[in-house]
């Protein structure tokens, strides 16, 4: 009984202390795609789902996670406090624990985006590959991808869908 009491008073005087070394574990289910998302500006954010199927933006890195497009996960984090984080960042650290499960969606899923802003970097070309919001993609046959980068940065919004192709690429399907 006077050990769970330590235990119980040491707990406590951390947390009084407002500790910044405590960290603890989670587990956080990420969609196979990313979407459009704003912080210092406009990227891509990991999508997940909690425990009442409601979707969210993470807008922090995840140390040790390389997402990949079509694959959906249940990872195990360790999350632990930042001690002074830079202005409008998190106060939270995320660090990949394990990889619980991975499972890829099938070839031909299809992701439908609504209202894309089109700002400075937000469908460009270099070289001969497209990138959506850095993310390389397939300009699909019958789709005018010259046009839509043309249209970059014009503030307008797009509609766009893009297609599962498997080993984590996407194509450009249709924009509008």
């Amino acid at each position: 009984m006077l050990k769970r009491i330590a235990i119980l008073l040491s707990s406590i005087t951390l947390v009084a202390c407002g500790s910044d070394t405590s960290e603890n574990t989670d587990k956080l289910n990420v969609l196979s795609h990313l979407s459009p998302c704003y912080g210092v500006g406009q990227r891509l954010c990991l999508m997940t789902k909690d425990g009442n199927d409601n979707v969210n933006f993470f807008y922090s890195q995840i140390e040790g996670f390389d997402f990949t497009w079509g694959s959906q996960y249940e990872l195990i984090i360790n999350i632990s406090n930042i001690k002074n984080p830079p202005a409008d960042s998190s106060s939270k650290q995320y660090k990949l624990n394990r990889i619980k499960s991975q499972t890829e969606d099938s070839v031909g899923t299809k992701y439908d985006y609504k209202l894309i802003e089109l700002l400075d970097n937000t469908f460009i070309k270099q070289a001969d590959t497209y990138y959506f919001l850095g993310t390389p993609f397939v300009c699909g046959s019958e789709v005018d991808c010259e046009l839509l980068v043309s249209l970059n940065n014009s503030g307008g919004l797009v509609n766009a869908t893009f297609e599962y192709l498997g080993e984590g690429e996407i194509q450009l399907t249709q924009w509008n």
